[in-house]
């Protein structure tokens, strides 16, 4: 077959349209105008591949997650818990007892002790001095909390009422208008051990209508809280002999308190 010339215008024809259907297939807009030799005009239509690739655009990394923080239980300040309970029972007159009374006979001692001790009801002395355990009963009491290693000082003291009773003794509406006040102090303490010291006291938180002589000298529980109940010191000064079982009572309090 005879090659047809360069200039031949039938051969240019056809190469400019091969060329204008090459450069509709790979997206070329632009053709040379100049009637380009086919060669030419594919070289025109491709467009060269970079000498590497593009950077990817940066990706934001996605926002720290937060969390809030969790609250922490705090544990509340027994000093505040009794200095308010102090000032809510100031002037208090819930019972009759209000009328026989000089003073509140408050709580007294280490807010954080591990000891919490609770008598029957003030007396006179206790009355005048606006403290618990008082005169010589208080004095019988230093020397039994000495001898189990303990000082009025480490120890809380307090009764079931607040208020001197009349002459003819503390009553139930008296204890029940005041126990709001000790569950309050007990909760405050939140003690290691409790100890009852009267019948009265021991009747109203073990519940149980039993003379003391047998309430004493076992372990109950008040509050979740270990609890032991013994003679009080009134007791003992009538009645020496009753000090041999006092003892066996705080020699159980003491082996309680030591750690294990």
């Amino acid at each position: 077959m005879t090659e047809l010339p360069e200039d031949d215008p039938a051969q240019l024809v056809r190469s400019l349209a091969a060329s204008l259907r090459f450069a509709r297939w790979t997206g070329a807009d632009v053709v040379d105008r100049a009637w380009a030799r086919p060669e030419q005009a594919v070289a025109a239509s491709v467009v060269p591949p970079p000498d590497r690739a593009p950077p990817r655009p940066a990706i934001a990394p996605p926002p720290a997650r937060t969390t809030a923080p969790i609250p922490q239980a705090t544990t509340p300040d027994p000093v505040l818990m009794l200095e308010k309970l102090r000032a809510r029972v100031t002037g208090c007159e819930r019972c009759a007892h209000a009328q026989c009374r000089t003073q509140i006979v408050f709580g007294q001692g280490n807010p954080r002790a591990k000891v919490l001790i609770v008598g029957d009801a003030p007396g006179a002395l206790e009355d005048a001095a606006g403290q618990p355990f008082q005169g010589e009963a208080g004095a019988l009491l230093d020397k039994m909390l000495g001898a189990i290693g303990l000082a009025r000082a480490d120890v809380w003291l307090t009764t079931i009422a607040l208020c001197r009773p009349p002459a003819a003794g503390v009553s139930a509406t008296a204890i029940a208008a005041c126990s709001p006040f000790l569950r309050t102090q007990m909760e405050a303490i939140h003690p290691q051990a409790v100890l009852l010291m009267g019948e009265a006291a021991a009747q109203f938180l073990l519940k149980q209508a039993k003379p003391l002589a047998e309430l004493r000298g076992q372990w109950s529980r008040v509050l979740d809280r270990p609890t032991l109940a013994t003679w009080p010191p009134e007791a003992l000064l009538a009645n020496p002999a009753k000090k041999r079982e006092a003892w066996a009572d705080l020699q159980l309090l003491q082996r309680a308190l030591q750690p294990r």
